[in-house]
């Protein structure tokens, strides 16, 4: 086969190849756009100040903060729930899939790992199931920021039980 026409049909593969690419898209997903959120701002503490982290740059020592839609069986271990970790001095920021946290009511779960990843410092008064934590995201606030203030576990404390928090007597931190 003479070199030129080698050198064509590699040509024409090479182009219907980035051409299919284009048309069909390499992967897909380009056109999904994720829904307008809030971005959530604030700090946790207990009793007055931030939680103590021994080492947090070798995992002894961190605060994860989970949002929980809602409504939702926080037990449920297929959840996609957000998840963040605090800074050492507190703060936190949610930020979503992109563009935010979808407005909603949410409670908010809190683990002090302070003793390693697999140790819960609060004992579990705040996980997923049992924290009478609540935050509204406002509608007003879509496409911004919310400021959710200092959120301190110790007043909560009292409220926190064994079992979920109950309807009837809601905490709501919502600004």
């Amino acid at each position: 086969m003479p070199a030129g026409l080698w050198s064509r049909g590699w040509l024409l593969a090479l182009t219907i190849s980035v051409l299919t690419c284009v048309s069909v898209g390499c992967g897909g997903g380009d056109d999904y756009v994720p829904p307008e959120g809030v971005i959530l701002r604030g700090k946790v503490y207990n009793d007055g100040g931030p939680m103590r982290m021994e080492r947090p740059d070798v995992g002894l020592g961190s605060i994860e903060l989970i949002l929980v839609p809602d409504g939702v069986d926080a037990s449920d271990e297929n959840l996609d729930l957000e998840i963040t970790i605090a800074e050492v001095d507190g703060s936190f920021v949610f930020e979503g899939p992109g563009d935010g946290i979808a407005a909603g009511k949410y409670r908010l779960a809190v683990y002090h790992r302070e003793d390693g990843p697999d140790v819960d410092n609060l004992e579990g008064a705040f996980s997923t199931v049992n924290s009478p934590i609540e935050i509204t995201v406002s509608e007003e606030n879509l496409g911004g920021e919310q400021d959710l203030g200092v959120i301190d576990v110790k007043e909560f404390a009292g409220k926190a039980s064994a079992a979920a928090p109950s309807e009837e007597t809601p905490t709501d931190t919502s600004s």
